[in-house]
């Protein structure tokens, strides 16, 4: 709830401001995803990354990125960029609004194109969690002491133990 302000005293008026700038650099950093998911994308479909290392995962890893599993954030990031961006010619600055969360949980529809201007625009006004029931995940208890990286879409499934064996081809080595 945001609080009316006739004659905002000096705290006040800093609280404004420190407010302001906070969602300034939050949609900035939404922009930032996107910009980071084109260049990912660049450097696997040219082949940027073999002027550095022999394969993929080498240079995912030498980015440092601060994420436990970059090659699953990195195929999240680009899937958002190749697959909303690319594909369905979203707007950035939609996309950005919308959250890089949320974007990610698009991609499997977007790129089963199913991916409806209805999901769209529930996807810009639901919770996460809200959306994570509107295009089907089971939400509730979970056994996460198995894990795997889906092939499609690069994002960790918790609780799939029972496609192990299925991807296991598929599946990098994590490390």
């Amino acid at each position: 709830m945001t609080k009316a302000l006739s004659q905002p005293t000096e705290v006040e008026s800093i609280a404004l401001q420190t407010q302001q700038e906070v969602k300034r650099l939050v949609l900035q950093t939404q922009f930032s995803f996107l910009k980071i998911g084109e260049l990912l994308y660049k450097a696997r479909e040219e082949r940027h990354y073999q002027y550095f290392h022999t394969d993929w995962i080498g240079y995912l890893k030498d980015l440092e990125l601060p994420v436990q599993n970059p090659y699953s954030w990195a195929s999240n990031v680009i899937g958002v960029y190749e697959q909303i961006y690319l594909k369905l010619n979203k707007k950035p600055e939609e996309m950005a609004q919308m959250g890089i969360t949320k974007l990610i949980r698009l991609i499997p529809a977007a790129r089963n194109d199913k991916l409806t201007d209805d999901l769209w625009t529930k996807a810009q006004t639901l919770s996460d969690l809200d959306l994570r029931r509107e295009v089907g995940h089971k939400i509730g208890d979970v056994d996460t002491s198995q894990s795997i990286i889906c092939p499609n879409c690069g994002s960790e499934v918790l609780g799939a133990k029972w496609a192990k064996g299925i991807y296991a081809e598929k599946i990098p080595e994590r490390g």
